[in-house]
């Protein structure tokens, strides 16, 4: 098992390709810096990885949520929910590209009437019949 764990993507996209070439049967676990490097390291065959912004993106909403008194079971849904969303965005992205899954993205958490919280849809693009010129 090698890990590989440098802050820069390209050296970091080199380091496995030499691995895959000199150890094909190796394990191979990396350090990803974003999503774009996720898609990058899916086509090199690692094992397995950790997008390092998105983790600690991910920490950072939880301790803010926390310090506004935000209760920890909707913190939990809301980090449930979020991942739920970019891992149905990463499946559609692997199929069809970068800019694919936009529908996927949170845009706001809000309270319904029944104080329930819930992600809302993304926004949806204006429907050009609708314009007033």
């Amino acid at each position: 098992m090698i890990f590989v764990c440098v802050d820069d993507k390209e050296a970091c996209n080199q380091a496995i390709k030499h691995i895959r070439a000199a150890f094909p049967s190796v394990q191979i676990m990396a350090r990803a810096y974003d999503r774009n490097h996720v898609l990058e390291m899916m086509q090199q065959d690692v094992d397995w990885l950790v997008r390092e912004t998105f983790e600690s993106s991910i920490a950072m909403g939880k301790e803010g949520l926390r310090r506004l008194d935000v209760d920890p079971a909707v913190i939990e849904t809301i980090e449930e929910e979020y991942r739920h969303r970019d891992e149905a965005r990463f499946l559609v992205q692997e199929a069809e590209g970068e800019f694919a899954g936009v529908d996927k993205v949170f845009t706001s958490y809000v309270v319904d009437d029944n104080d329930h919280e819930k992600p809302t849809e993304t926004r949806e693009e204006p429907d050009p019949a609708d314009r007033t010129s």
